[in-house]
């Protein structure tokens, strides 16, 4: 998360339910009208997300609250043993949500997806209590690309799969890519979570170069979900990070919902830092 140098930007510290400590960190005023939460995919760090919410805090002169967490790093134990406990991330996700004030917009990458799918099937009210949902490359499964079991069988191999991701993505070797896509194996977003999600406003974002996550996936969750769908020309896996304009559109468009619902709700009159949401 190192970049982001500004004024109204602090560490949280957040505990998981498991006593393990999250990495966080909270852009914004206190007790904001909306706040941002964004769900790195695999292979990656919060900072992943420094850019888009860089301009997000710069467009809206820090009027929003944007949380940014790093998922836990598996142990050696674990990777050895195959053993990274999903249902863990997804209470992380619980967890870090708890910490966020007003209409909650949530932000995830690539098979992050999977964990936010079963955390809405967990926690069906909750779920339906966001204000939208952003997927950035999402699936409603996990691609057969980065099904574990098909990541190629040397170092070089898997970084050149993986080419092109942020700077600092920690691929290191097999064995640790592997035990970490396994941790988000082993669940598909269910009839029954589709249909809890199509209350909620969303939008699905892919990139036509995306080599680990089809378009055609992000598509099917789309169709899935009713979401807005959208697929970026010249674009490849990170479109959050490559493209961060034009991903900071479709989370303003987010909270362009958001702030309309709140403007609705029953004494619920916006401040002056709400209306300059509505600024152009």
């Amino acid at each position: 998360m190192e970049g982001i140098l500004m004024h109204l930007d602090r560490e949280l510290t957040i505990t998981a339910t498991d006593g393990t400590f999250l990495r966080a960190r909270y852009l914004g005023a206190p007790a904001a009208p909306a706040t941002v939460v964004y769900v790195h995919g695999p292979l990656a760090t919060g900072s992943y997300w420094t850019p888009l919410a860089t301009r997000l805090h710069q467009r809206l002169d820090g009027g929003i609250g944007q949380i940014i967490y790093d998922q836990r790093t598996p142990s050696w134990t674990e990777i050895a043993s195959n053993a990274i406990n999903r249902d863990q991330l997804v209470q992380d996700v619980d967890t870090v949500l708890t910490h966020a004030s007003g209409s909650v917009v949530l932000v995830t990458h690539s098979i992050a997806s999977v964990l936010i799918h079963t955390w809405a099937e967990q926690h069906p009210h909750r779920a339906a209590a966001l204000s939208a949902l952003v997927y950035f490359n999402g699936s409603a499964e996990i691609p057969e690309t980065l099904d574990p079991r098909a990541i190629p069988h040397n170092v070089d191999d898997s970084t050149r799969a993986l080419e092109n991701r942020p700077p600092g993505t920690p691929v290191t070797d097999r064995e640790v890519v592997r035990a970490i896509l396994a941790g988000y194996c082993g669940s598909s977003l269910s009839d029954r979570g589709a249909g809890q999600l199509r209350s909620v406003p969303s939008w699905v974002l892919a990139g036509d170069r995306d080599r680990l996550v089809p378009p055609a996936h992000s598509a099917q969750l789309a169709e899935k979900i009713w979401a807005d769908y959208e697929v970026l020309t010249g674009v490849g896996h990170d479109p959050a990070y490559s493209h961060p304009d034009r991903a900071a559109a479709t989370v303003l468009a987010a909270l362009e919902v958001a702030y309309r619902a709140h403007q609705r709700a029953p004494g619920c009159a916006p401040s002056a830092r709400e209306a300059e949401w509505d600024q152009p």
